[in-house]
């Protein structure tokens, strides 16, 4: 399946972005972390990190106007959301009762401060979208999400789900905000979709070398994930995309691998 996944990266990275420097550092990239994983060999690995510098600076010369007006961007979130991948291996090692614990008391922070921000005088619009002055902000369904995912779902159901909402979303949004132009449903954009399913993939083929499981998951999950991302509208997506990928895969699992 490696080589299957190594081919459908290098054709997702190519349509997500049109851009040579830019398919190159993303397959390469998944190439170096697949011979980091022996899925590959070491010679591979060496020349992907060989490759990755002049593809890195080949990307950073890259300009071009993006259209963001309908969407407002906080760099902080899309920094941190990868480190939710995290709570994976605190549920291997030590236990869902204490990933549960841990994730419940980030979310209600997470919904303190929406409290002081929305019933109080102060300000937080650095770090928190203007659209969510008086609402709960993502960040809080973000977490919700992930809660809920190791409360209800079992791995690699909540593994994959995780990732998928995480990792992809993070893939389609840094795709879509500088690659996007042709435009789908709900302000989201062909490149954007594309590359949810490429990060989508990239992230739970890790989880597949850890714990192995059907096949069909990941590549049924990550179209199911990119699928749901496209057509949530009134609802935040961190949270459709999240549950509803973890009901599908469910779903799979009962009618299909049984």
């Amino acid at each position: 399946m490696v080589y299957i996944l190594l081919t459908a990266s290098a054709v997702l990275a190519a349509a997500s972005t049109r851009s040579i420097p830019a398919s190159l550092l993303l397959f390469f990239s998944f190439a170096l972390i697949l011979s980091m994983l022996q899925q590959i060999p070491l010679w591979a690995g060496a020349v992907s990190l060989m490759m990755l510098v002049p593809s890195f600076l080949l990307v950073k010369q890259e300009r071009r106007e993006t259209d963001t007006s309908h969407t407002e961007q906080k760099l902080w979130r899309i920094i941190l959301r990868p480190f939710a991948v995290l709570f994976i291996p605190i549920e291997i090692h030590l236990g869902t009762r204490l990933v549960l614990a841990l994730i419940g008391l980030l979310a209600l922070t997470a919904v303190i401060t929406d409290m002081v921000r929305m019933f109080s005088s102060v300000n937080m619009d650095r770090l928190f979208k203007k659209g969510e002055r008086k609402k709960f902000s993502s960040v809080t369904t973000f977490l919700l999400t992930c809660f809920i995912l190791f409360l209800v779902f079992s791995p690699p159901i909540s593994y994959l789900s995780l990732v998928f909402f995480s990792i992809g979303d993070l893939f389609g949004k840094l795709i879509g905000l500088r690659y996007g132009r042709i435009r789908l449903l709900n302000h989201r954009t062909l490149e954007g979709t594309l590359g949810f399913v490429l990060g989508s993939l990239y992230a739970g083929y890790i989880i597949y070398v850890l714990i192995p499981f059907p096949e069909v998951y990941l590549f049924a999950g990550a179209a199911a994930a990119a699928l749901v991302e496209l057509f949530s509208k009134d609802v935040d997506d961190n949270l459709t995309v999240g549950i509803c990928t973890a009901v599908i895969l469910q779903a799979v699992s009962y009618f299909f691998l049984l």
